[in-house]
């Protein structure tokens, strides 16, 4: 497995209609959050000689900054890597 250093996480994201409950067509050009599940998570930044731990754990949902996440292949499957603080909120698992 391939696991992120610092404050890195990695998620897989997960694709969700683009029609409303109320049968309103989203653009996907329009959203800049996307909604991933967290697959990995770095041990966390160090600031002043002082860990802070990745607030996240793998299994959560998160929300990001479309823009801020990084594409690439591991062993042929598309993953993201995205900095925690790049991150709007997530749900436990």
């Amino acid at each position: 497995m391939f696991i992120p250093t610092g404050d890195k996480l990695i998620i897989e994201e997960i694709v969700s209609p683009l029609i409303t409950a109320g049968g309103i067509h989203l653009s996907e050009t329009n959203l800049s959050t996307k909604t991933a599940k967290v697959i990995a998570v770095g041990e966390g930044r160090i600031e002043f000689g002082v860990l802070f731990p990745v607030k996240v754990k793998p299994g959560d949902t998160v929300i990001y900054i479309e823009k801020y996440a990084a594409t690439f292949m591991v062993q042929g499957v598309k993953r993201l890597m995205i900095e925690e603080k790049n991150i709007i909120g997530y749900i436990e698992a």
